[in-house]
């Protein structure tokens, strides 16, 4: 069997990880006459006292106990090595491997644990003969993790019973803290996780880190990797990534999993040390073979994400549901990603996707619950069927999904996919309910938001508007930031408050004055819109800069940058709009900063270095990262040929695939990929002069239009070609073309013209003329500023076929009304 612990650890892990490890456990026994020496007689007794942090002349400590080791006094050797693991606290000026040099004194001068130690030292170097010699002496001196490891060099069992084998399961804590006592490490690491856990225990991490130090003092590998996940991420330690990575490589073991991936991930990613992919993915692929779904997902993923290059598809695959067999809920989930890759994706590849969902929610994993259900819900990438949809909405709600605990109640109010239900229906909205309210207090208190809308529409036959804002006060009473800014934002959406704009702009406005950063951020966008005229765009973009500069808020800096793109209470000015864009479009950024900076490049002629950079850095996140909200932008600069060479079938790829995965405004995705398929039609038509396009146009043909829109915006060495294209699309989309419509909704937003009531205006016209998608994803946007039109939108794309549009409204209004529209809808197209 192969030792994984022996893969990259250096002759000095040993040493250095006991060094850095072993903060808290109690010193042993030392000489008496120590303790009489210096003012701090009367506290000093290294029977009870720890040496972290004592100024009691630690240096007299250690020079008498490694003087007494070297004579060849166990005891003082034990001080030795214990004094020794304390370097970084006392600052102490030991030399390197003081530990290890203590422990093979101390086994030499027959101390058995001393012993152990050693042995796990050259156990590192390689030196496993000798390390078997010492393991073996170590034994016949009492040491079981000796006894232990020279078992397992033996490939035997050990000669005797470990604690963790004989005690009794009904008192499991007494007999294990006697064996921990004794010097059993397996039993000091199962209290740890008795106490992380609060199996038996009361759940205490301090006490768990206590355990799992002196596990791994005592040899204990798995200890030393549970010890090394506090450090990685800094609970009850300090989060020291070095210290982590040495844990988890000595902690790494054929019985012990974890620690090699936990390794193997620093490795991977260059925590705690140099990066070494290659190395993470012996570690991964070791501890695949030993049965860790956790370690075949990261060996996929490795090799899906090109750290370590594959070409193979089918191998990334077969590692994912390896994985997902073995039980790993993401490897489940990311096999159904791959899975939807395929295309068709016939019946049998369906059923797939479902099991494969279905097992990521058995194994607890919530986002991939939300996912399936998502997915199944929404028909994205796969039929839709809502039977499956309601069953794995409500598994997410069960592991925490307040937004599920919704979406499974609607099947079961309305009867979508399964059997009517009030009851179920509104148990899943009261646990929702109650997710929702825990989320009310926090920072953003969005759950303020969706805790007072499901009370407001989400019980079977009701509306509890009163109830709603009864909650809302009552939370703002208690002082939870998030319902006070709720019950402003409400006063201008107009759902459960009457609208009354004004008055919610002005509560905002109290609101961010008295440092509630979220509430600036609102207010912001709402004067941003442009209702109030001029005066209110000026106050948008001051609070927009404020939210960029003094509170590092990422969508805040996009949304200056489009001020100044669009000329919104300043002067239109590129080179601003990029440079705040930009800045949010980082590494952990917002990546609609991104596609803000994007977008802008497109209208102006790049001069930084950052600006000829973009298309590079949208190909990293849209191709290489898999982000497909950015892939838009990226796909307008190759169909136009603009700071990339042109090319509109790789453009067209990119439009399928936003389309596909229904992020963002993926309408525009959706309409932009129909007018490149309709260029490819009209390939004879393209080579017409603007002249003969502008005739056919005026003449009525929708086609010509959208060919001469896109000649002006294509028309890259004119700075106005996207306002001389506006009114092209709109003309096409007069003549019916309804992905003219989606096209020019956009170039309007972006440009700036129409704009505030006007915009609404001609929202609702091109809607009317528009695509379904277009008209919900355009109205559940709006309906954060009027809720009239989230209704119109909403049903417009409803009767345009948009079945979650229709959903929306099914929850949101009373039955009576759309039973109402319904049978009107019926008696005119009888009529028609």
């Amino acid at each position: 069997m192969m030792n994984l612990r022996l893969i990259l650890v250096s002759p000095l892990l040993i040493a250095t990880a006991f060094l850095l490890s072993c903060s808290t456990a109690q010193a042993p026994d030392a000489q008496g006459d120590l303790s009489k020496q210096g003012p701090c007689a009367a506290s000093w007794n290294l029977r009870y006292e720890r040496l972290v942090g004592h100024k009691c002349y630690p240096k007299r400590v250690v020079e008498a106990a490694k003087a007494g080791c070297k004579a060849g006094e166990k005891t003082s050797c034990k001080v030795a090595r214990a004094v020794s693991r304390y370097n970084r606290t006392t600052h102490l000026d030991l030399e390197d491997g003081a530990v290890a040099t203590a422990a093979a004194a101390g086994c030499k001068a027959g101390e058995g644990d001393g012993c152990a130690l050693h042995g796990l030292e050259l156990l590192a170097m390689r030196f496993d003969a000798q390390a078997a010699k010492i393991f073996g002496r170590g034994c016949k001196l009492g040491s079981r993790a000796s006894c232990f490891e020279a078992a397992r060099l033996k490939g035997e069992k050990p000669a005797f019973d470990m604690a963790h084998n004989t005690c009794d399961a009904q008192q499991p804590v007494p007999c294990r803290q006697q064996a921990c006592r004794r010097g059993d490490g397996a039993s000091c690491r199962v209290l740890g996780r008795f106490a992380e856990d609060g199996e038996h225990l009361e759940r205490n991490l301090g006490e768990a880190v206590t355990y799992y130090e002196k596990a791994c003092m005592l040899a204990d590998m798995a200890g030393c990797g549970a010890l090394g996940r506090f450090y990685a991420r800094g609970q009850v330690v300090p989060r020291q990534t070095g210290v982590a990575r040495k844990l988890f490589a000595w902690g790494c073991g054929p019985d012990n999993t974890e620690a090699c991936v936990g390794a193997a991930r620093m490795l991977a990613e260059g925590l705690g040390g140099e990066r070494d992919p290659q190395a993470a993915e012996k570690l991964y692929s070791a501890a695949c073979e030993g049965e860790s779904g956790i370690a075949c997902r990261e060996l996929a993923s490795l090799y899906k994400t090109a750290i370590v290059f594959r070409t193979k598809r089918a191998e990334i695959a077969s590692y994912f549901g390896k994985g997902c067999e073995l039980g790993d809920g993401p490897a489940c989930a990311h096999r159904a990603e791959i899975e939807l890759a395929k295309k068709p994706l016939d019946e049998q590849a369906v059923a797939r996707v479902e099991s494969l969902y279905r097992s990521a929610c058995d194994a607890k994993f919530a986002d991939g619950c939300k996912q399936g259900a998502d997915r199944f819900y929404f028909g994205n990438g796969v039929p839709s069927n809502e039977k499956v949809a309601i069953e794995l909405a409500s598994k997410a709600c069960e592991l925490g999904s307040a937004l599920h605990c919704t979406r499974a109640a609607d099947g079961y109010r309305f009867g979508r996919g399964v059997s009517v239900d009030d009851k179920r229906a509104t148990e899943l909205v009261e646990r929702g309910i109650e997710l929702h309210k825990d989320a009310c207090g926090d920072e953003q208190g969005r759950g303020c938001f969706y805790a007072a809308h499901a009370i407001a529409h989400g019980f079977p036959r009701e509306k509890k508007l009163e109830e709603a804002r009864a909650f809302l006060e009552k939370a703002c009473e208690d002082g939870a930031k998030g319902a006070c800014r709720e019950i402003a934002s409400q006063y201008v959406i107009g759902e459960i408050y009457p609208r009354e704009r004004q008055r919610g702009i002005e509560k905002l406005r109290s609101l961010c004055d008295k440092g509630d950063n979220a509430s600036c951020d609102t207010l912001a966008d709402e004067l941003s819109f442009g209702l109030g005229g001029e005066s209110e765009l000026a106050d948008g973009l001051d609070y927009h800069r404020r939210g960029c500069f003094w509170y590092s808020n990422d969508a805040a800096c996009v949304k200056l940058g489009l001020h100044y793109l669009r000329g919104h209470g300043a002067q239109r000015d590129a080179k601003k709009a990029f440079e705040y864009a930009f800045r949010a479009c980082s590494e952990d950024g917002e990546r609609q900063g991104c596609t803000g900076a994007g977008v802008t490049v497109l209208r102006s002629h790049p001069e930084s270095d950052d600006e000829k950079s973009m298309p590079d850095l949208l190909q990293q996140y849209c191709v290489y990262d898999g982000n497909d909200s950015v892939c838009t932008p990226l796909a307008r600069m190759y169909e136009t040929g603009y700071s990339l060479p042109r090319e509109p079938y790789r453009a067209l790829s990119l439009y399928e695939r936003v389309c596909d995965a229904e992020v963002g405004f993926s309408s525009e995705a959706c309409s932009r990929a129909e007018l490149v398929r309709l260029a490819k039609k009209t390939d004879d038509d393209a080579d017409k002069s603007p002249k003969d396009l502008d005739k056919a146009c005026k003449a009525g043909d929708a086609a010509s239009c959208v060919l001469l829109a896109r000649h002006h915006e294509f028309g890259t060495t004119d700075t106005n070609r996207f306002r001389k294209a506006l009114p092209h699309y709109r003309k096409a989309c007069e003549l019916g073309s309804a992905d003219a419509c989606t096209i020019y909704v956009t170039l309007s937003f972006e440009e700036g013209q129409p704009w505030g009531a006007k915009f609404y205006e001609e929202l609702a016209w091109a809607c009317q003329k528009g695509t379904a998608l277009m008209c919900y994803q355009w109205g559940n946007y709006m309906g954060s500023h009027n809720w009239d039109i989230f209704v119109r939108m909403n049903q417009a794309a409803c009767a345009k076929g948009n079945q979650v549009a229709c959903r929306l409204l099914e929850r949101n209004l009373e039955p009576l009304e759309l039973e109402a529209e319904s049978s009107a809808k019926a008696s005119s197209a009888d009529k028609r």
